[in-house]
């Protein structure tokens, strides 16, 4: 009998967390938190691709200005 006292009371544990997951995921999109991460997200992601063509510009141009010093002719 406690066995199946503990068994269900696990379960309803579970349960309850599972339930406040929801509310809280509700609540957060209610505020509108969502919109503002997403602006956030994408805002980052375009910084980012920017410092990446810019760096790839950097590595090529200082390849080509280096190129006889990399290959031991300077």
């Amino acid at each position: 009998m406690t066995g199946l006292i503990i068994i269900l009371t696990v379960i309803l544990l579970g349960i309850i967390i599972v339930q406040i997951s929801r509310v809280r995921a509700l609540a957060a999109k209610i505020r509108g938190e969502e919109l503002v991460e997403q602006q956030s997200n994408d805002r980052s992601a375009t910084w980012m691709l920017i410092f990446l063509v810019g760096f790839l510009i950097y590595c090529i141009v200082s390849a080509l200005y280096y190129k006889n010093v990399m290959l031991g002719y300077g």
